[in-house]
């Protein structure tokens, strides 16, 4: 992701920079690839639902995203998962 004064350049998604101090929360989930397509989504409308009633966000001010590690690359107490 390449950042800038006047915009955020993610793959094909450019976004004004203003854009994100009223869009919140950013939601960020980890997790081990292999889920589908379909989990996620069900995943995110949960989270979406859960920070509409618990944080009074606006749906559609909630942005969820999905950061697939693999498991090689996960550590806990200095050991690999």
């Amino acid at each position: 992701m390449i950042f800038s004064f006047d915009s955020i350049i993610a793959e094909d998604l450019i976004v004004p920079w203003i854009y994100f101090l009223y869009i919140m929360p950013l939601i960020s989930v980890s997790l081990y690839p292999g889920r589908t397509k379909e989990q996620k989504e069900e995943f995110a409308k949960a989270i979406t639902e859960a920070a509409i009633e618990i944080l009074k966000a606006k749906a559609e001010h909630i942005i969820v995203v999905y950061d697939e590690k693999s498991k090689e690359n996960w550590y806990i107490s200095g050991k690999r998962l």
